[in-house]
């Protein structure tokens, strides 16, 4: 009896110990200016289209842009001079009138290891690829992406 009493209070004291351990929840998370790939007249044997956390866009192949492409941009508040990391949803798609659009290869201007400055507050922009396939149908297509921030 004496045994499974030790026992028992050891595997106490570890799940007291691992629950310590969860990560802590980030502040707040908004976003401030949704990802828009404006009006995008692609080649015919299909493209990818990158649109820049800048704004800009660029192609393989000879697409031709228009409209008023820009990239989403978040503000993310958090524990003040605290690393955290910037991860994003897969299989993203975008839907329309024509086939899905697959939506991936997204990137962030917050730098290769971000960390909330003295105030608490960092804002970046997301840019992100996308597939158009040969002979996509035009239209208007929407579709959504998940932005993750975790401290380390």
């Amino acid at each position: 009896m004496k045994q499974k009493y030790l026992f028992l209070l050891f595997f106490v004291s570890v799940f007291f110990t691992s629950q310590l351990l969860l990560a802590r929840p980030i502040g707040s998370f908004r976003e401030l200016r949704e990802m828009s790939f404006g009006i995008i007249i692609p080649d015919s044997a299909g493209d990818v289209v990158t649109l820049s956390p800048s704004g800009g866009l660029s192609s393989q192949n000879m697409t031709i842009f228009s409209g008023s492409p820009q990239s989403g941009f978040f503000t993310v508040k958090g524990d003040k001079n605290t690393a955290f990391v910037i991860s994003f949803s897969s299989g993203d798609v975008l839907t329309g009138p024509g086939g899905n659009m697959p939506l991936g290869s997204f990137t962030h201007d917050a730098g290769a290891s971000p960390a909330f400055p003295p105030n608490g507050t960092i804002t970046f922009n997301v840019g992100a690829s996308l597939t158009i396939g040969a002979s996509q149908q035009g239209g208007g297509y929407t579709g959504s992406y998940t932005v993750f921030a975790d401290y380390l």
